[in-house]
């Protein structure tokens, strides 16, 4: 849930108690199915940032 509300993954590893490389292998699944969230970010973002 933290991942899908956009929680950066180090944090949620770190709120959990794991490494990064833990928490990517352990809920890879979770993270399935991003990619139109992530194309759109990728699309989005740089843009964003140079206005703010």
């Amino acid at each position: 849930m933290m991942l899908h509300a956009g929680v950066p993954p180090a944090e949620v590893a770190r709120r959990l108690g794991h490494s990064v490389d833990v928490l990517t292998r352990i809920y890879s699944g979770v993270m399935c199915g991003e990619e139109g969230r992530s194309n759109e970010l990728i699309d989005t973002e740089p843009e964003r940032m140079m206005r703010d």
